[in-house]
């Protein structure tokens, strides 16, 4: 729990938004950049994870079908988070392609380059998943993880450089 950070932020569902450390200041930043494009702070209603309330996302009935597999989410990782918003002016369902034309949206698509956080594929308009609330930055968790990894780890010969399989205890250049 000390690797995650809690900012000030709004949180809709009063639960603690929370990011990896190194992800602290990247957030920060796109908060800022947020207000001073829109005038509005930005609205979480979910951030880190942990895997038994992915479990409870993944069984469901009404989020099950659009939740990640327990141990895939990017909210587990602590690199993710959903905003509110995407759907202003309108209640309109969370597959409508509407929330993409929002102001929320639309901002936080904008600040991407700058930001790091973005609105992957899959969960664009047409993607397997459309999420237009669901941002990451997976961009700091690759740098992270990929320098952490424990020395029992060994790497998938078939992804590891030269079929490397001995433990790792420095990221592979």
């Amino acid at each position: 729990e000390n690797d995650y950070y809690v900012p000030k932020v709004h949180n809709l569902n009063k639960q603690p938004t929370r990011f990896i450390k190194e992800l602290i200041e990247p957030f920060q930043r796109l908060c800022l950049e947020f207000y001073n494009a829109t005038g509005k702070k930005i609205v979480i209603n979910d951030s880190y994870r942990s895997f038994e309330r992915q479990v409870q996302l993944k069984n469901h009935p009404k989020y099950g079908g659009g939740a990640a597999t327990p141990g895939t989410s990017d909210h587990g990782w602590g690199v993710a988070f959903d905003v509110n918003g995407t759907n202003e002016g309108g209640n309109w369902g969370k597959r409508d392609l509407r929330r993409y034309e929002s102001e929320v949206y639309k901002a936080l698509t904008a600040l991407s380059n700058t930001s790091g956080f973005f609105n992957p594929t899959w969960a664009q308009p047409g993607g397997s998943n459309m999420e237009s609330w669901h941002w990451e930055n997976i961009t700091v968790r690759n740098q992270v993880y990929d320098q952490t990894l424990p020395d029992y780890a060994v790497p998938d010969p078939d992804e590891a450089p030269e079929g490397r399989t001995e433990p790792m205890t420095e990221p592979i250049e």
